[in-house]
């Protein structure tokens, strides 16, 4: 998708170059979809992965790089998971009836469940590396 100019001197070819730099710690739908259209309209997209040394980051570098990579790569648009399926709950764990839009939620879970979905929820944060320190 070289751009071509005549000119008095003949034609000139031009490559268009956009640069995209972020953190990306993390990417998002919005960061894929800005990087997605400029590829649409330069020949070139350039994501540049910054490192702030003043941040602790989430995700290392070469970490956040790869994300972008996979995602970019990735002929799906949309990705949706259950939270129950993350934390591999059962469906008693379910707060709410599918399809069903009246009287939908309700309070299904004791306390000793409630704990229990707590450790699930932090063993996740820990293996993605969202934890407070």
């Amino acid at each position: 998708m070289l751009r071509t100019f005549s000119t008095n001197r003949g034609t000139l070819k031009v490559m268009t170059i956009a640069v995209c730099p972020g953190s990306y710690d993390p990417v998002t739908a919005g960061h894929l979809d800005v990087i997605e259209r400029c590829a649409r309209f330069f020949d070139e997209v350039h994501v540049v992965v910054a490192v702030n040394a003043a941040k602790t980051p989430m995700f290392s570098e070469e970490t956040r790089v790869e994300i972008i990579r996979q995602a970019l790569d990735s002929p799906a648009t949309l990705v949706m998971m259950q939270l129950q399926d993350l934390l591999c709950l059962d469906d008693d764990a379910r707060m709410n009836v599918p399809g069903v839009a009246e009287g939908n939620w309700s309070w299904q879970a004791n306390e000793d469940l409630i704990c229990d979905y707590e450790r699930k929820i932090a063993g996740v944060l820990s293996e993605t590396g969202r934890t407070r320190a």
